[in-house]
């Protein structure tokens, strides 16, 4: 995940890119919760799903907050609970 950050008087645009954690085997991932990953950010600008089948790539999602508080929460937010995980079936 990374974050850009840019001011505007007392606002603070940024952008998050967030990815599919490298512990989570792409094949393994069935389906991410853009929803419930679009609640962590108070003042969504823009949220843009992308193909995460293909490379990690999950969601890019520009955003704008009153000070840096929120930037470095999300610094730290595990994106695993977001991911749906297929089960393995054992014979």
């Amino acid at each position: 995940m990374e974050s850009d950050i840019g001011r505007d008087g007392d606002r603070i645009y940024s952008f998050f890119f967030a990815e599919v954690p490298l512990e989570i085997n792409l094949e393994d991932a069935a389906r991410i919760d853009h929803d419930r990953l679009r609640h962590e950010f108070e003042h969504v600008l823009e949220y843009r799903q992308l193909p995460f089948q293909n490379d990690r790539s999950m969601a890019i999602i520009f955003y704008r907050s009153e000070d840096l508080n929120e930037n470095l929460q999300l610094l730290h937010l595990d994106l695993i609970p977001y991911l749906t995980i297929k089960h393995l079936v054992f014979n």
